[in-house]
């Protein structure tokens, strides 16, 4: 949604909430927005260098995603 007005960022957010909810897809969605991120989504996939570094709920602390982000954390599991 970078670049795309707020109005239009709304809608679009809406409908991919509503095809999900309504029609159970599933949708990947590349993204730097953390904040829409974590309105959106049920996991939020860390990529850090290529790879797959962690896999964070959206619920997680602001801390725990800008350690993620920054290769320097990962969850225990």
């Amino acid at each position: 949604t970078r670049g795309v007005d707020i109005v239009a960022k709304e809608i679009i957010l809406e409908i991919f909430l509503e095809l999900n909810r309504d029609l159970g897809m599933t949708l990947v969605i590349a993204s730097s927005e953390l904040d829409e991120l974590k309105r959106i989504c049920d996991r939020i996939a860390v990529i850090y260098k290529g790879r797959l570094f962690d896999i964070l709920a959206p619920d997680c602390e602001d801390r725990d995603f800008t350690l993620a982000f920054s290769g320097e954390w990962k969850r225990k599991p």
